[in-house]
């Protein structure tokens, strides 16, 4: 129901399964630097938001960083 409000919603969601959503949101791509499949996330954020928004709402968390060349997303730990 969220995506029909517009919103992201993770609910302790693996750090892989939301970079999904955004890469197929935000049409970018995804690179992981060192993945970490046990990291999970909770928050919700509109979708509406920049890109730039998502991220740093996810880096805020202290546990993963990010940086953006051209179209491409690198996710960092």
């Amino acid at each position: 129901m969220a995506w029909k409000n517009g919103m992201f919603i993770f609910n302790d969601e693996s750090l892989p399964s939301i970079m999904r959503k955004v890469s197929r949101w935000y049409d970018v791509d995804v690179r992981f630097q060192h993945p970490d499949a046990t990291l999970s996330f909770a928050g919700s954020i509109s979708r509406f938001k920049n890109v730039q928004d998502v991220l740093h709402m996810l880096a805020l968390t202290g546990t993963v960083q990010f940086r953006v060349e051209g179209n491409t997303i690198i996710v960092m730990h």
